[in-house]
């Protein structure tokens, strides 16, 4: 496998998708489920090219973000945030997030 290429393809598509989320912010695309969950594949999609070491989920809620990262990438540091006690109380009794090598944390990353 060509490096250059793919690191070319992945510059290319993160390029692709920061466009994709202008136009969202922008409302130049119509902002709907599908094209949230389009941009949502894409972003998982552009993963298998980035293959980052490390994923933040803030505001995690059950950090169903954090499970797929995990099952996609088995050797990435998954850490997930959840700032609002009574969300991650009862998912953190739930969710095996020690079983599935997951950091579940009851932190805020800002203040406001």
């Amino acid at each position: 496998m060509d490096i250059s290429k793919t690191s070319d393809h992945a510059l290319t598509a993160s390029r692709m998708l920061i466009a994709w989320q202008q136009a969202l912010f922008l409302r130049l695309t119509p902002s709907n489920r599908a094209t949230h969950f389009v941009a949502y594949l894409f972003y998982l999609q552009l993963q298998q090219y980035l293959k980052p070491a490390l994923s933040l989920e803030v505001g995690a809620h059950q950090a169903d973000f954090s499970k797929k990262m995990r099952a996609m990438f088995p050797e990435m540091q998954v850490v997930a945030f959840e700032a609002s006690p009574s969300v991650y109380r009862p998912f953190k009794s739930s969710g095996n997030f020690r079983q599935q090598n997951i950091v579940y944390l009851n932190l805020a990353l800002a203040d406001s």
